[in-house]
């Protein structure tokens, strides 16, 4: 009986439940031809197996459930890493971004720093100021957080590594925000992220703001 609740809830919607927030389209219900079923080269099985797997009833209940068992008695999460103390992480941004961008070999980010070269050039020639500010990561600023789980990181980071070769080039002008908010967290004990969120806080632009 527990098995056919989505179904029955999928057939006559019931009840209404917040549908989870995921900054994307939900798949619409494809134009059904039974060709489409037998064709060698038709894809409606397909599409119409997308569209149930983001409609089935009580589809929202049902994930926020299984996210909120994971974090809470598994102490893991699909798309976040979840360090002490209550401090997030993005995960496929540390894990998957982060370690592709290691990856990145000195003469690429040397081609690159060729290249806003180039941009900064054609910008002066009309009377516009160029200024380069890499924004730095969650991650490098409070690497201690991270859950011992996780990938181990050099001292020095990609966006750390182009920085340099970015100040490197005189006729650049660069803000080194990733300086500016480590000399902050060694002098003082201000939080320059939120333990829940990715992105800076109101102390880092601030920070960063005053210093461009």
């Amino acid at each position: 009986m527990f098995l056919a609740l989505p179904g029955l809830q999928m057939a006559v919607r019931r009840y209404k439940l917040k549908a989870v927030i995921e900054n994307r389209v939900l798949t619409q219900l494809p134009a059904i031809a039974l060709k489409g079923f037998i064709a060698a080269e038709g894809n409606t099985a397909s599409k119409v197996e997308s569209w149930f797997n983001d409609h089935y009833g009580f589809r929202s209940l049902l994930i926020r459930s299984k996210n909120l068992i994971d974090f809470s008695v598994f102490n893991t999460a699909d798309r976040v890493l979840i360090g002490p103390h209550g401090w997030l992480f993005d995960k496929p941004l540390v894990e998957t971004v982060s370690v592709a961008l290691l990856r990145k070999p000195r003469k690429e980010l040397e081609r690159f720093a060729g290249r806003l070269l180039e941009v900064d050039r054609f910008l002066n020639n009309r009377g516009i100021d160029f200024i380069i500010l890499p924004i730095p990561l969650k991650h490098t600023i409070y690497p201690e957080f991270l859950p011992e789980t996780s990938v181990t990181f050099p001292d020095t980071s990609t966006v750390q590594l182009l920085s340099e070769i970015l100040e490197s080039k005189p006729e650049l002008t660069v803000l080194n925000a990733y300086e500016i908010l480590k000399r902050t967290k060694q002098a003082s004990t201000v939080t320059l992220f939120p333990k829940t969120d990715f992105h800076w806080n109101n102390v880092s632009t601030y920070l960063t703001a005053t210093a461009l």
